[in-house]
């Protein structure tokens, strides 16, 4: 935030004061403090961007709300709908700014894949895809080789994530989806847990069946799958694939690395060459 053209870090806060201490020293930060109101009644401060775990959202929003602070909240913004509305609506009638954070609609590689799509490029959109396979991270195979006794990650509590790491991932796919092609409706999901993720309450497995309406007259069908249960050594492999009647995109929502063309006449090749175009990183602000 200290990096934004017209933006100053004035003061930070954690539940722990020397946490809070220790960050603000290391960024350079004037004032910390160990509570939210104390934060909020910071003359100095007149926007807050709220990082804190999804199941305390509503509460720190809420007050950001209250104290008339324009806020940049953490995506996802809530743990379901209910809770999103109430935040929306606590700031629609204190006409206050409200953002979440999802920074990758600005990132070159997904303006460029919009104009394609908002110049027909593509053509008609006939299908949509997304996967994404993650090795096991090392939070979850500690915690499982601990035969449960080790702190829960909290990613993984429902209570403070809402859901397992498809909720705190998975929410950028489906927002550029809906950047991209309009409304995405799941209009059917399967769950499963392996044995990799035994003693969590959450699924390591999930597959939704999509239906996007908006960009065209047509629904567009597509399917989203994310696994996170792979043998470590795996990495993680992520694509996004858009089909068109004309072209067909690929891309990496998370490492928004540049994206992948392909007509459907290279696709009749034994060896089809993509015509790849590569998009610089954004340049931070100094």
């Amino acid at each position: 935030m200290y990096k934004a053209v017209g933006s100053r870090l004035v003061a930070v806060m954690r539940r722990s004061l020397d946490k809070a201490e220790d960050f603000a020293r290391r960024h350079k930060v004037d004032r910390f403090y160990s509570s939210v109101e104390d934060l909020l009644q910071d003359p100095q401060v007149n926007a807050v961007y709220i990082a804190s775990p999804v199941g305390v959202h509503v509460e720190h929003a809420l007050a950001a709300a209250k104290a008339g602070k324009p806020t940049l909240l953490e995506k996802p913004i809530a743990r379901c709908e209910e809770e999103a509305m109430t935040i929306v609506k606590a700031f629609e009638a204190a006409k206050v700014p409200l953002w979440v954070a999802y920074y990758r609609r600005a990132h070159p590689t997904w303006v460029k894949l919009r104009s394609m799509l908002e110049q027909e490029e593509l053509g008609e959109i006939r299908w949509v895809e997304y996967s994404l396979d993650c090795e096991i991270s090392d939070d979850v195979a500690d915690f499982v080789a601990s035969n449960g006794a080790a702190p829960l990650p909290w990613r993984l509590d429902p209570q403070m994530s809402g859901g397992g790491l498809a909720m705190d991932v998975g929410v950028h796919a489906m927002d550029l989806l809906s950047y991209l092609l309009g409304n995405v409706e799941v209009t059917s999901t399967r769950v499963s847990q392996s044995a990799a993720y035994k003693f969590t309450p959450v699924e390591d497995y999930v597959l939704c069946n999509l239906s996007c309406t908006g960009y065209q007259s047509e629904a567009i069908p597509g399917i989203a799958r994310w696994d996170f249960a792979q043998p470590k050594g795996r990495g993680k492999r992520e694509m996004l694939r858009i089909v068109g009647t004309n072209k067909i995109v690929e891309a990496k929502p998370l490492a928004s690395d540049g994206l992948r063309i392909f007509s459907h006449r290279m696709l009749h090749l034994h060896n089809p060459m993509a015509v790849t175009a590569l998009l610089p990183p954004i340049t931070p602000t100094s």
